[in-house]
């Protein structure tokens, strides 16, 4: 056995870094193990990342225990979070903790207590002591973090302090995990009781619920649960029963599955189509070969693509090799398992963070166990331990949700799979109506392989052939024009008079608006001023079914204000509009419709997105109002007309990808129409008409958006022409923020003088937007270049600072 270990500890101290620890012979720690170590006067976890048996230090603390039996991670994990680490400059304990199961990542905390309330305290600020001593005083033993969060910043200092003094002690105690398997009891039967046995001569008649219960046990062969037992028959019974031998109360585990309530019908594959069965065809092939291809397959709105997934996937399991499926949205998640789970029945693993921690943890060891050939989930299920690893698909690989922004590592899941498919051999397939510029860039120049789908299918089948359907018709409706026939309402004069025709007809409508509540904004008309989150340079939405005024960044709430705070006006209006005051309006021009509203407020429970899809599949609801989360993806055969009521929001955002975005959601939504023979249309409300996003929109052609949009790219260097590296400094004062800012961006023009390069410009620094959030304010500095990343490593970056590589979005 090896005698050194290279450990990835779990602290901020780490970074990209291991440290060496010697390996005890009771210890048999090997790569991927998990792992508690000594971390200076702590005990921390951290993840072997290496074995050797010579190390060049004189002295080596020893790894003090394995905190799971097995390794964890794989040695193409091990290599992954090594990759992530680097490329994202992230930390690299932080990489692979994303591969770790739900709830193993323990964590020790420091608590501290008074040796001695009536100690000399000469060294201490008798103010800053006294605070401390009487919270001390007051709950004993406390949690560090906690007591400096509850008195200030100041404190943690003025601990440290006393710590050194010898006034406090302070230790360290480890959490219990935050979850594990879950077990039932059960009673059965013992030995002492066979089949066939007299038991009433066991109890002569003076117990008849124990006897009634031995004779349900026998009935029932198997183990019966002790619920059940105790509320039949008592907890008496169970009791006597076992006190007589004759039952033991055993523990089984019982699965958290989150499909284990629903049901699903066999699906029959339809008849592929030409493009279908060469898209089938090239991925097979790959598949077969343990070719680590990239598979760009574009293919129109409803022509057929997750069909092309469904036939990959029977491909890769007939050769036993396993998958992962990711979809962009939780409101995509209940109709891709029923589709999946049709054709593959009791091979379908659920992961993402709809789930309760409970049932991600069965199913991520479920699926290490290899219960299930086929994974889906969101962004994160691509670090599932999937074993034999041989395909992957990302559906609708164009959405910015595959980024991680919030928190570090803040990797591209897209990027992560491509690295996945080159260290496990496996195939990615990457499907779009609208891809991503930088992905058809790569296609285009030979990086990916092209597949394309140019034709609509429908799944019924006529005779032995697939239906094909055309295009929904488009018109674009100038709002302008509107207001200049004096029509002020939320809907153009078309678009009212073609809601009205196909309620008349039975048939169903959504209506898309990319903001929830009822106004964006909240404003007096006498001062102008606008209503902003006290948190957030953000301007505060009005929700008129809470009467309340909401920050859609924070969710700072309060109620909605009657007074305007600068002049004491009465006179406020809300401008905008939101999902909200959509079905207000709707319920006043056609009274008696049924209307379901599909939102982020209004799917904020656990199966919400489920209900909801049911709800409109089954015709419960004849008009579908809903944000971004119901334009792509879904299938509603009996939508005949798509109403997009402002395609301008988000249009002039200070963002190079606001005009992709803008077009591939209108492309995105238009595609909900038009999948039947019952036809469809799509009318598109804007006051930009002549906006080359909102033109190729209406067309429905990718091609004519990405001509336009690859020259802007290309003369202003963005991607895929150059790299973008963005980084953030937030802090809750707004001078210390601009000057760290300001500080670090004079440093990289410095140094971009003494390294003489030129292919890299900084950008900035400047407030970001918005420029406070959750009362940090932000200031942002972009790198930009053929290889921006030189000029970070040249340069000795400050605490502090967020680094994001390869953003998707400069907001």
């Amino acid at each position: 056995m090896s005698k050194y270990a290279e450990v990835a500890v779990d602290s901020p101290a780490s970074n990209r870094r291991t440290f060496t620890y010697s390996i005890p012979d009771d210890v048999p720690a090997m790569p991927g193990h998990l792992v508690e170590v000594p971390f200076g006067p702590r005990s921390l976890i951290g993840i072997v990342f290496k074995t050797s048996d010579f190390v060049e230090l004189d002295t080596v603390r020893p790894v003090r225990k394995l905190i799971y039996p097995d390794p964890l991670l794989s040695t193409a994990n091990l290599a992954l979070a090594i990759w992530v680490s680097h490329y994202y400059m992230a930390g690299l304990f932080d990489s692979a903790a994303m591969m770790m199961p739900p709830g193993s990542m323990i964590r020790s905390k420091r608590y501290v207590r008074l040796k001695n309330p009536n100690a000399s305290l000469e060294k201490i600020d008798d103010l800053q002591l006294q605070r401390i001593t009487r919270t001390l005083n007051r709950r004993g033993k406390m949690r560090r973090d906690t007591l400096v969060k509850s008195l200030g910043m100041w404190s943690d200092r003025v601990l440290s302090q006393m710590v050194r003094d010898g006034l406090i002690d302070e230790t360290s105690e480890w959490l219990n995990a935050s979850v594990g398997p879950k077990y039932k009891s059960f009673v059965e039967l013992t030995n002492l009781v066979s089949g066939s046995a007299d038991i009433s001569n066991v109890f002569h008649n003076k117990s008849p619920k124990q006897e009634s219960l031995l004779q349900h046990l026998i009935l029932a062969k198997d183990p019966v649960s002790l619920l059940e037992c105790r509320d039949n028959f008592g907890q008496s019974a169970v009791n006597g029963l076992r006190n007589k031998g004759l039952v033991n109360i055993i523990q089984i585990r019982e699965e958290r599955d989150p499909l284990a309530s629903r049901t699903f019908d066999s699906d029959i594959p339809p008849v592929l189509n030409n493009d279908q069965e060469i898209a089938v065809d090239h991925i097979c092939e790959a598949i077969a070969s343990n070719s680590p291809d990239v598979f760009l397959l574009q293919g129109i709105t409803g022509s057929g693509k997750t069909e092309v997934y469904l036939r990959a996937l029977d491909r890769a399991i007939a050769l036993g090799k396993h998958a992962v499926v990711m979809v962009p949205e939780l409101a995509l998640t209940p109709q891709t398992i029923e589709r999946f789970a049709s054709r593959f029945p009791d091979d379908v693993a659920v992961l993402h963070s709809g789930l309760s921690l409970g049932e991600r943890f069965d199913q991520w060891w479920g699926i290490k166990e290899g219960k299930y050939k086929i994974v889906i989930g969101s962004r994160s299920s691509i670090f599932s331990p999937q074993p034999n690893l041989g395909l992957i698909i990302i559906d609708e690989e164009h959405e910015w949700t595959y980024k991680q922004r919030d928190t570090a590592p803040r990797y591209d899941a897209r990027e992560v799979a491509i690295k996945i498919g080159e260290l496990t051999e496996s195939v990615l397939v990457l499907g779009s109506a609208t891809p991503d510029v930088i992905s058809k860039n790569r296609a285009i120049s030979g990086q990916y392989r092209l597949l394309k789908l140019q034709n609509r299918v429908s799944r019924g089948v006529v005779g032995n052939q697939t239906l094909e359907l055309t295009l929904p018709e488009v018109e674009i409706v100038d709002l302008r024009d509107e207001l200049k026939h004096g029509n002020r309402s939320i809907f153009s004069s078309v678009l009212q008079s073609n809601i009205g025709n196909k309620i008349a007809s039975g048939e169903q409508i959504i209506l898309y608006i990319n903001r929830r509540g009822s106004g964006g904004q909240i404003q007096c008309r006498d001062c102008g001023d606008v209503l902003r989150c006290n948190r957030c340079h953000m301007s505060m939405n009005y929700h008129g079914a809470s009467n309340a005024a909401v920050c859609h960044i924070c969710s700072y709430t309060i109620k909605h204000p009657t007074e305007c705070e600068v002049c004491n006006s009465h006179r406020i209006r809300y401008l905008g509009l939101g999902t909200q005051r959509v079905v207000q309006e709707l319920d006043e021009l056609f009274p008696g419709v049924k209307t379901l509203r599909w939102d982020r407020d209004a799917a904020s429970y656990k199966d919400a997105h489920g209900e909801m899809m049911a709800k409109f599949s089954t015709g419960q609801a004849q008009i579908l109002v809903g944000t971004q989360m119901i334009a792509k993806g879904l299938h509603f055969p009996r939508v005949t007309l798509v109403g997009v009521l402002c395609a301008d929001i988000g249009l002039f955002l200070p963002d190079f990808r606001a005009g992709e975005r803008v077009f591939e959601l209108l492309c995105q939504v238009s595609g909900r129409t038009g999948r039947s023979d019952l036809g469809g249309k799509v009318i598109i409300q804007t006051y930009s008409p002549t906006n080359y996003a909102v033109q190729s929109a209406a067309v429905q052609d990718y091609d004519m958006f990405y001509a336009q949009e690859i020259v802007y790219r290309h003369e202003l260097g963005l991607p895929p022409f150059g790299k973008l590296i963005r980084l953030m400094y937030s802090h809750r004062n707004e001078d210390t923020c601009a000057k760290q800012a300001l500080y670090l961006g004079k440093r990289f023009r410095e140094q971009l003088e003494v390294m003489g390069i030129t292919d890299i410009s900084v950008l900035g620094p400047a407030p970001a937007f918005p420029s406070k959030i959750r009362g940090r304010y932000r200031w942002h500095i972009i790198l930009k270049g053929i290889e921006p990343r030189r000029l970070i490593d040249e340069t000795n970056l400050p605490l502090g600072w967020m680094v994001e590589i390869d953003p998707t979005s400069v907001t």
